[in-house]
């Protein structure tokens, strides 16, 4: 996403999708709540890629710790490879032909992929994003 920094709002909707990108952002978790037809990915979300300085060789990073919810979740397909990451190449939203379906949703990850149907998604913004040389933030446990 390229985004002004202090514009970097707390919650982000299917609204904001087409000015976002999940590019090699980090999965910690998946948890699926069946009572309130919720799935929910614990990300690292990349707001900003900051090209190399003529001193740098390397990217950097700006990132946050980020809740991404679906709302309204049926029919999931979940196939990934076992690897102790996972991440995220790319989120594609389809139209279903019922407008009262919601959306066909695939995350794609270098390990495979998720597929589900929702009406929405809201990401929240845990904290500010920070500036890394890594695409992900180091965690406690």
């Amino acid at each position: 996403m390229k985004n002004n920094l202090k514009s970097i709002k707390k919650t982000y909707t299917r609204n904001d999708f087409d000015l976002m990108t999940w590019h090699d952002c980090r999965i910690y978790a998946i948890n699926l709540n069946i009572q309130k037809k919720e799935l929910s990915l614990d990300i690292d979300y990349i707001f900003e890629w900051v090209a190399p300085s003529k001193k740098d060789i390397y990217f950097k990073f700006w990132i946050a710790p980020c809740n991404l919810i679906f709302s309204n979740v049926e029919n999931i397909k979940l196939k990934l490879e076992s690897h102790i990451e996972i991440t995220i190449d790319k989120i594609i939203k389809k139209k279903q032909n019922a407008p009262e379906k919601g959306w066909l949703w695939i995350i794609e990850t270098f390990q495979g992929k998720i597929e589900f149907k929702a009406n929405n998604f809201k990401q929240f913004v845990k904290t500010s994003p920070v500036l890394s040389d890594k695409q992900f933030i180091l965690r406690k446990n």
